[in-house]
């Protein structure tokens, strides 16, 4: 191939409504250039199908792969060098056990499609397939959010998975939702956090920086002397396990303790209070940390890792 061709891939499991939000993209101009002549690569067929008009209306032409083994560069160069597109849309078939494309092909985003009324199950029964379709997403799509609780915990556990998502949710009507607050902490000057707590916090924290500026918070963690940081500055961590062993991550909360001056050892454990404070990242993001007040000294927990909250 003489040229790179641009690709936007929209995965999810079957009957998660890939192709309902595709549809809906193509006739509301959503993410799709009207003028763009595209190609639609359909990896798996649900119970919804393409409207012809709107795909002829939008220069836009589906076509089908019965198996994974069709799926190959010289299939792919073939239906380029006919169609001659200027975008390929993907939907994935997240159950195919290798997906790779030829580097004349170029992922400009990745999206995730989820049935919130269902995604419990494959969640608990399928982890590792979930974690493989939401590391690479950056945003998700999120239908039938009916029940508010447990789209709120469904929402944490997908960011313990990739905490850079952006989410579009929407109820059975397809009207958008926004989510009341559902935590299971009490948001309030002075937060204290259980053991199972930390992770929906931490993620809490970094998300939306107004709701937690200059509150306190009091919590269980290891405690890191991290050589890299500033002198007076140490990290309070957790682990969290997104699907199994191989995939637990360190979760930090930095901690300033120039004025406290409390005297903490490297791999200890404490109760940990501070006062949360922002900085921001060069590219003017906000980065949440702790203006520590005090450290009480504790044993390590039962389970030092976390998991997701049901």
């Amino acid at each position: 191939m003489n040229r790179v061709v641009p690709v936007i891939i929209v995965n999810g499991l079957l009957e998660a409504g890939k192709t309902h939000f595709l549809n809906e993209a193509i006739d509301q101009e959503t993410f799709i250039d009207a003028s763009a002549k595209g190609v639609i690569l359909q990896c798996e067929e649900g119970l919804e199908e393409y409207d012809e008009s709107v795909l002829k209306r939008n220069h836009l032409t589906v076509i089908s792969f019965d198996n994974e083994s069709d799926f190959t560069e010289s299939k792919l160069k073939e239906i380029v060098t006919k169609y001659d597109p200027d975008v390929v849309y993907i939907e994935h078939n997240a159950m195919w056990t290798k997906f790779e494309l030829p580097d004349w092909m170029e992922v400009n985003q990745t999206l995730t499609v989820i049935d919130a009324s269902t995604f419990r199950v494959f969640l608990n029964n399928m982890r590792q397939k979930i974690v493989d379709i939401l590391t690479p997403s950056e945003v998700v799509i999120m239908y039938n959010c009916d029940d508010q609780k447990e789209v709120s915990a469904l929402k944490r556990n997908i960011m313990v998975i990739n905490r850079n998502l952006n989410f579009l949710l929407f109820d059975s009507n397809g009207r958008p939702v926004s989510l009341e607050d559902d935590l299971p902490y009490k948001l309030c000057d002075e937060i204290t956090l259980k053991d199972d707590d930390y992770a929906v916090f931490y993620f809490e924290m970094n998300e939306y920086p107004e709701r937690y500026f200059n509150k306190y918070v009091t919590f269980l963690a290891k405690i890191n002397l991290e050589k890299k940081l500033p002198k007076g500055f140490f990290l309070a961590s957790r682990l969290c396990m997104t699907c199994c062993v191989n995939d637990i991550q360190p979760l930090f909360t930095i901690c300033d303790n120039r004025s406290a001056k409390v005297a903490v050892k490297d791999d200890s454990w404490g109760i940990i209070r501070g006062q949360i404070k922002y900085n921001q990242d060069p590219e003017g993001r906000p980065i949440p940390y702790l203006e520590l007040a005090s450290v009480t000294p504790a044993s390590a927990p039962e389970n030092e890792v976390l998991g997701l909250q049901q």
